[in-house]
């Protein structure tokens, strides 16, 4: 998946907890891909987080 800005290895404690239901669906394909990746499904949950915070961040900025 790439570089993220750093959450899931860094220095950061996880000490915040958030509880999101979504569909099963969903959660067996992040799943599928948190296994393929050889990740935990948290670390692949913060990591899609953090890049698509990163991205909705950089297009606000170029529009400005």
């Amino acid at each position: 998946m790439g570089d993220t800005l750093g959450v899931t290895k860094g220095t950061e404690k996880r000490t915040a907890r958030l509880s999101v239901r979504v569909p099963e669906s969903l959660k067996s394909t992040l799943e599928r891909e948190a296994e393929r990746e050889r990740r935990t499904l948290a670390d692949l949950v913060i990591i899609l987080l953090e890049q698509g915070l990163a991205k909705r961040s950089g297009k606000r900025g170029a529009r400005g």
